[in-house]
């Protein structure tokens, strides 16, 4: 996992009014918690925004006990937005939850 201690240019993009706005971000492992601290700031020509996540990783069998506790179900995993199958050597989790006793539609 890379750590950056300073802001480095992620992308940049027109918001709602057709303003440019330059997106930086950094992140911080932390390795006793297994979290990442993702910092991302915004600027516009007069202003900018910072926001903070935290996104802590879990392995599936962790992941299917929070989801049971919350009263939720996983009703599909993929991996990938196209609803290709799951690998776990090579996919990207994609995992569809709900309410127990919901059926959703699902829209990848």
């Amino acid at each position: 996992m890379k750590t950056s201690r300073e802001f480095e240019y992620w992308h940049d993009f027109l918001d709602a009014n057709g303003n440019r706005v330059k997106v930086y971000g950094m992140q911080r492992y932390d390795s006793l918690n297994n979290t990442v601290l993702y910092t991302t700031k915004r600027v516009w020509q007069t202003h900018h925004t910072l926001s903070k996540i935290s996104l802590k990783f879990t392995n599936y069998p962790s992941l299917l006990n929070l989801v049971n506790q919350a009263g939720f179900e996983i009703l599909e995993v993929y991996g990938s937005f196209s609803r290709e199958p799951f690998d776990s050597n090579h996919s990207k989790d994609i995992i569809i939850v709900s309410r127990k006793g919901l059926s959703p539609q699902v829209v990848l």
